[in-house]
């Protein structure tokens, strides 16, 4: 019920063996749900028709189909994608892929400099936001004038990200937004881990298990909690007919 409610959430999502689970993860705790679905039916469920807040993900289609507010692209996934294009027009001989991956290498730098400076206290917000609109426009240009690249993977990436461009740069103009989805690839790899040893769920109410305990022993790691403890204690709750403890904090 509280998550709806979060200004900013990670979220992120993985195979679990016929399912899928997904990550939810914000400033005071990390939810996880497993549906038998990776599209946007599920952030209905789980976030509700309409999220007001802001989203950071990857560029998977579920989530720009649901949200129709700010998000904010990951830019470690960019990164990535960058270099893929990079080594893909050296095997092909592709100069102009290889032009574009060094153009937006090179912009992706000077921009996560500026946000590096931001971080460590050498720069205030608002002069932040200043160095870096000469780069979103550069960025922009530099898609827009790819957009019509003859090499094709070029082309597709390019118009791709033209039009979620407004969503490369949210964390610049908003707090607690980070430039990446990296606190949701950490939160869901204990779930990858565990799928290794337990493969999945076959029914329903396990699914539902499953989905509490990650929730509550991720949550306690992120609020340096004993998960253990935890747990315990709300057994304890239960059986004795009493409050359970909580596991939101305060």
């Amino acid at each position: 019920d509280a998550l709806p409610r979060q200004p900013v959430i990670n979220a992120d999502e993985s195979g679990w063996y016929g399912r899928w689970v997904w990550v939810f993860v914000t400033s005071g705790f990390v939810y996880f749900h497993i549906a038998c679905s990776r599209g946007s039916d599920v952030l209905k469920t789980v976030l509700g028709e309409i999220y007001q807040g802001i989203l950071g993900v990857d560029r998977w289609g579920a989530y720009t189909k649901y949200h129709k507010g700010l998000l904010q692209l990951c830019w470690a996934h960019l990164k990535r994608d960058i270099r893929g294009i990079k080594e893909m027009g050296k095997k092909v001989s592709s100069q102009q892929a290889c032009a574009f991956a060094r153009r937006m290498e090179y912009l992706r730098k000077s921009l996560m400099a500026q946000w590096y400076r931001y971080k460590t206290g050498k720069i205030a917000r608002r002069r932040l936001i200043h160095l870096s609109k000469p780069i979103q426009r550069r960025i922009e240009k530099c898609l827009r004038d790819y957009g019509n690249c003859s090499d094709r993977t070029v082309r597709s990436f390019a118009r791709r990200l033209y039009k979620l461009r407004t969503h490369l740069f949210t964390f610049f103009f908003h707090e607690g937004v980070e430039p990446t989805n990296n606190s949701s690839e950490r939160g869901i790899r204990v779930a990858v881990l565990w799928r290794k040893i337990c493969f999945g769920n076959k029914t329903d109410a396990g699914a539902i298990v499953s989905g509490r305990l990650l929730t509550v022993t991720r949550t306690c790691w992120l609020q340096k909690r004993n998960a253990l403890e935890f747990l315990v204690e709300a057994i304890t709750a239960y059986r004795k007919g009493i409050p359970a403890p909580l596991l939101l904090s305060a």
